[in-house]
């Protein structure tokens, strides 16, 4: 957080700083993943809070629907908005909805 003169402060993690968000909320005693996708979906429309890197977060919430959850769509969208090409994984799921490539051992 920074000091702001809103009546709110600022967030400011850049998009993969979402990601620990993400697998924190969503591993927290009495939450799961909804609960988590729900919060931070509250947090982008909060008035007179900025977050950085919101319109990552909103996108990665809004393709989250499916077989690949916010952490992993926040990893890809983050390393794309940082300019990588390609990604490698260890998730096959992740792999399989073609949004990286899966790394074999």
């Amino acid at each position: 957080m920074c000091n702001s003169t809103r009546k709110f402060p600022a967030l400011w993690p850049d998009g993969s700083g979402w990601v620990d968000q993400a697998w924190v909320l969503g591993g927290a005693p009495g939450w799961n993943a909804g609960r988590a996708h729900q919060a931070l979906e509250r947090l982008l429309n909060t008035a007179g809070v900025e977050v950085e890197a919101a319109s990552i977060l909103r996108e990665a919430l809004e393709a989250s629907t499916g077989s690949v959850g916010l952490a992993d769509n926040l990893i890809v969208l983050a390393s794309r908005n940082r300019g990588c090409s390609h990604l490698l994984t260890f998730d096959r799921r992740l792999a399989g909805a073609d949004r990286a490539s899966l790394l074999k051992t």
